[in-house]
């Protein structure tokens, strides 16, 4: 009963967050100082978690913590219209985690990395609606995809 608990919970934050996502109008801006075009939520253009905090995030190097604070980007949980319950945060990263304490993922098929479980899924933003989030799950490893929790339905 407990792990189902967590599951529901991690789903529900996937969905909620998903949903500020798609609605939130835009999924770009500008870096004014290298007219670099960046993703919102995976600002520094990796393809892996789902930025928490520019400022103490380690994916932000110190040019990527300029640019975010040039652009007025602060991270999803920050920006988006959504109460994410403290538990689902971690404090030294200000990343969305899963119940079991891991970072969420964001996945574009643009970004071609073969680490990544859904790497040949060339439909899932088709599939995902615009945004791939998902969780690894209770393994915590993200290449069992049979327990992942994701934004999309394989239905």
């Amino acid at each position: 009963a407990r792990d189902r608990a967590a599951q529901r919970s991690t789903q529900s934050l996937i969905n909620s967050l998903t949903a500020a996502m798609l609605s939130y109008g835009t999924d770009v801006v500008v870096d004014p100082s290298t007219q670099a075009v960046r993703l919102l939520w995976y600002f520094p253009g990796d393809g892996g978690f789902l930025d928490g905090d520019p400022q103490v995030d380690p994916g932000f190097n110190a040019a990527l913590r300029t640019a975010a604070s040039d652009t007025g980007y602060r991270g999803p949980l920050h920006m988006l219209p959504v109460a994410v319950p403290e538990r689902h945060i971690d404090d030294q990263t200000g990343r969305a985690v899963d119940s079991w304490g891991n970072p969420l993922y964001v996945f574009d098929p643009a970004f071609n990395d073969p680490s990544n479980p859904y790497h040949a899924r060339q439909d899932l933003m088709e599939v995902a609606s615009g945004i791939a989030l998902w969780s690894a799950g209770p393994d915590s490893d993200p290449s069992t995809t049979d327990d992942n929790l994701t934004s999309w339905s394989e239905r």
